[in-house]
């Protein structure tokens, strides 16, 4: 960075709102303060450029002043970039390396968190002097000659001090399109992130998010070690914020709650709400009624002996076709929050629970959320429920009672959350309704 862009940021930097944002930060021991875009547009647009072009000699600048202004380590996140600098995860090409961008999409997998060395400290095996190298990319950076002149073997060999390194927390995300991002037939693209100190940790599989930060080619290599010609895509995250949240995630605004107060005294709110169930859809009152019921749900027991009982409603729908079943479930997923869309033709038991995957940044396993997981704190709506495998249907009976999956894959044992009520439509055994026949044989 030139002298005079320095000079910019480290006015930018200084301005009163800043310095509190930074007081602030040291006061609470965080480890970064955001702005917004907007703001360094607004302060000088020579600066906002250089970081939409030059994003990581920006934030190595904007590291080294903010350490200066607090005394402690802190790093500078930005957030806000515009529709103009948004780009979606399938309409990423080499034009975008190195530029700072956003990006909107689903958290599908989160690996465990991992110490990443930041500066290496090498001892010199012959005399023992100590040496550090900071620590950039994927590849340790070993010392090549030994900072002691008086060394008498000054070519090493060196051994790594882990006492007196310095690591940052690391953990890998995968994010995947929205589904309202997709074209007819598409299929979701999905991208490889990286998120380090106080950004670990922050998403958990289901979680729409908006990021920031910029995109490397990393090299893929052979499994003789060599490199190969076509590189890997990787998004390394500056500012991460959940969008979409589940329903105990919502936060009321004070004009959020006298609106509620208000509803709540129309003595017609019942029907009213009813009626607001896929509007567009006439008639089938009593369906939409237990629909809101479902949707409203209460909270779980917890009994004296650690029993929980669930405070969510399951509810299948059968009918004949074309009784817009699969039009009320595709309502209800893209009003309720969180809510997910997905049909039993062809669903597998890892894409409904989970599954595990090798993680190719530490070679480990992780978890993969299936579509009940994504779910979670949400609702999950599965459409020809009957065309769904015996083995599939029985994955998902711990989820429909006890609300968790129990994973025991590649080495792995968890159990993840599934919070969820679960709205199914089905047709009947033989296709359409026989009124001459008992309902039970017609579903069993």
């Amino acid at each position: 960075m030139e002298k005079e862009l320095r000079e910019k940021l480290n006015d930018f930097l200084h301005r009163r709102e800043i310095r509190s944002e930074i007081k602030s930060a040291v006061a609470k021991g965080q480890k970064s303060i955001v702005v917004r875009f907007e703001d360094l547009l607004q302060h000088d647009k020579e600066l906002a450029r250089y970081l939409l072009d030059h994003p990581e000699d920006f934030f190595m600048e904007a590291a080294k002043e903010l350490a200066g202004i607090a005394e402690s380590p802190l790093q500078l996140r930005v957030c806000g970039l515009g529709k103009e600098n948004t780009v979606e995860i399938r309409n990423l090409r080499e034009i975008h390396l190195e530029k700072f961008i956003q990006i909107e999409g689903i958290v599908t997998r989160a690996s465990e968190i991992r110490p990443e060395l930041v500066v290496a400290a090498f001892k010199c095996k012959w005399c023992g002097q100590l040496q550090l190298i900071e620590q950039t990319g994927e590849i340790l950076k070993k010392p090549v000659l030994c900072e002691n002149p008086n060394c008498t073997q000054r070519g090493g060999p060196f051994e790594l001090d882990i006492e007196n390194s310095k690591f940052r927390d690391w953990q890998f995300l995968g994010l995947q399109e929205r589904p309202e991002q997709l074209g007819r037939g598409r299929m979701p693209r999905k991208l490889d992130c990286i998120v380090r100190d106080d950004l670990t940790e922050k998403a958990v599989p289901g979680n729409h998010v908006e990021v920031t930060g910029f995109l490397q080619a990393l090299p893929e290599r052979t499994r003789e070690g060599q490199r190969k010609t076509v590189f890997r895509k990787v998004f390394f995250i500056n500012y991460l914020d959940i969008k979409h949240k589940g329903v105990e995630e919502i936060e009321l605004s004070e004009e959020d709650e006298k609106q509620i107060k208000k509803l709540a005294q129309d003595p017609n709110l019942r029907e009213k709400l009813i009626r607001s169930i896929a509007p567009s859809i006439y008639g089938n009152e009593q369906v939409k009624e237990g629909i809101l019921l479902q949707l409203m749900g209460c909270d779980p027991v917890e009994l004296e002996d650690g029993t929980r009982i669930r405070g969510d409603i399951h509810i299948l729908l059968i009918g004949d076709p074309g009784v817009a079943k699969s039009a009320i479930l595709k309502w209800v997923s893209e009003v309720a929050p969180r809510g997910l869309y997905t049909s039993g033709v062809k669903s597998t038991a890892a894409g409904l629970t989970a599954t595990a995957v090798r993680d190719e940044y530490t070679g480990g396993w992780v978890l993969e959320a299936g579509a009940l997981v994504i779910a979670d704190g949400g609702i999950a709506c599965v459409d020809e429920f009957e065309k769904m495998d015996e083995r599939e249907a029985n994955a998902i009976l711990e989820s429909l009672e006890q609300q968790t999956i129990s994973v025991s894959k590649g080495g792995i044992m968890a159990t993840l959350n599934t919070r969820i009520p679960v709205l199914a439509a089905a047709n009947p055994k033989e296709g359409r309704i026989d009124k001459n026949l008992p309902i039970v044989q017609q579903i069993t």
